[in-house]
């Protein structure tokens, strides 16, 4: 950090100013051009401009550090309950209802990808999760491999196919 002191003048001693990253502006926004004064080492700057963009610029540092601690926080909240919840979904996928539910569905749709019509239906896919655990059948579909994961490459927003 560099310091600008003003020559003194008619209006008093000349203020010292602090100079900006790039070195041609007082950080209060005076080009040094338009300031008769020179460059000083390790002399407290007395500019209550400059003071005042130092210590607004701090307070802003400070609450980027806090929100940014606040957001990686609701991040690392969320990663556990996504992990809680694929870890429950695994579960109920090795369940008896779910096997019941699997078999009824390719059976509705004879065994045939309902998304392609061409292949053999061999995964079932949910339409909407908001019943996961105890879906209506009609939350389900038989679908083939290729359907399935272009489906959900679609739904992640991926390109199709």
């Amino acid at each position: 950090m560099g310091y600008w002191k003003a020559h003194p003048h008619q209006w008093g001693a000349g203020k010292t100013h602090v100079i900006n990253d790039d070195g041609d502006k007082t950080l209060c926004g005076k080009p040094l051009s338009a300031v008769p004064g020179e460059y000083v080492e390790e002399e407290g700057f007395t500019c209550q401009s400059c003071v005042t963009v130092m210590l607004t610029a701090e307070k802003r540092r400070k609450q980027n550090e806090r929100y940014e601690a606040r957001r990686q926080e609701f991040a690392r909240e969320q990663a556990e309950r996504n992990r809680e919840w694929h870890d429950r979904y695994d579960a109920y996928l090795h369940t008896v209802e779910w096997q019941q539910r699997k078999r009824l569905v390719l059976k509705r749709c004879n065994g045939i990808c309902e998304a392609c019509g061409r292949r053999p239906a061999t995964e079932i896919h949910h339409l909407t999760y908001k019943h996961v655990c105890n879906e209506p059948l009609f939350d389900l579909v038989g679908i083939c491999r290729d359907c399935h994961e272009d489906i959900t490459a679609m739904d992640r927003g991926d390109s199709y196919g």
